[in-house]
């Protein structure tokens, strides 16, 4: 049975039809959990954290904002379709394993969705969700799929888990999922923080904030590094932009192969492919950091 893209625009049609009549904040907040969250609970049966404010957090529409306006855009300029149609192209084209699509309205007022373009997603071991605005273009809604479903198609080729994943290999992911969406769409599509740093810039926080740390293991252990913030105070988009930086300065020993057939390289070959592998400490001396 084929998956892909699921029906959220009944969803949306039915929540703000009723949206309205709900007329305190708490009435809202619990109309929103009902509809928007509590469908997608059971794919975060062990999250040990409120699935609303983490969702509104990546860029979702907040309890008290009318959705009318966007979910009229969402139908009006195909969303559903469009995201559908490229999905089901990729996932010909790479073979990949089917999953379901969960497609949402975004905050324009929200931070995040204003640094990434109007947009975000989200990727766990059995679903896809995209928080969207309105306004986006057609090859917008395809690169996005495009990042979001190079994830999932990585993660079946390597079989990890976000107990298992390394740092190394969450940043990895982002780079080849960005290199994705260079082949798939067009590099004007690449996403905004592939240029927050250039590669001068980068080779020094890497250094820093992320050699020492490459192989820890757990994505919730990776979040500050790959976002930026945290006690710490991580610069923002950090992980995201090595990995980036990594797969594209490794690429040139890769030529010739297809997006399947890099999705295939393992995280520490992509390493030692790149300039940044030169300022791993320990590389020279046989340590057991690679084995």
């Amino acid at each position: 049975m084929m998956i892909g893209v699921v029906r959220t625009d009944k969803w949306l049609n039915h929540y703000k039809g009723e949206w309205a009549n709900r007329l305190t904040l708490e009435q809202k907040q619990q109309w929103h959990q009902k509809m928007l969250i509590a469908p997608l609970q059971p794919l975060f049966k062990n999250a040990e954290f409120s699935l609303q404010r983490h969702f509104i957090h990546l860029g979702l529409i907040s309890p008290h904002e009318d959705c009318e306006k966007v979910t009229k855009h969402f139908i009006e300029h195909h969303y559903w379709a469009i995201i559908s149609e490229h999905f089901h192209s990729l996932k010909k084209k790479w073979k990949a394993p089917d999953i379901p699509i969960y497609i949402l309205p975004a905050s324009s007022n929200q931070e995040t969705i204003k640094n990434l373009g109007g947009k975000n997603g989200l990727t766990v071991d059995n679903a896809i969700i995209l928080f969207l605005d309105e306004g986006l273009s057609d090859a917008e809604l395809k690169a996005m799929i495009t990042h979001e479903f190079h994830h999932r198609f990585r993660l079946f080729i390597t079989k990890e888990k976000e107990e298992s994943i390394s740092l190394l290999e969450s940043m990895i992911m982002e780079g080849l999922a960005e290199l994705a969406v260079q082949k798939e769409v067009g590099e004007k599509y690449i996403a905004i923080w592939t240029n927050i740093y250039n590669i001068e810039e980068m080779i020094p926080l890497f250094q820093q904030w992320i050699e020492p740390h490459l192989f820890t293991k757990g994505r919730g252990k990776h979040l500050h590094y790959l976002y930026g913030g945290g006690m710490n105070d991580v610069p923002r988009w950090l992980g995201y932009c090595c990995g980036y930086h990594i797969v594209q300065s490794a690429l040139r020993h890769f030529k010739g192969r297809s997006i399947e057939e890099l999705t295939t390289i393992k995280s520490v070959d992509w390493l030692k492919a790149s300039c940044f592998y030169n300022y791993v400490r320990g590389r020279k001396d046989g340590t057991s950091k690679f084995i």
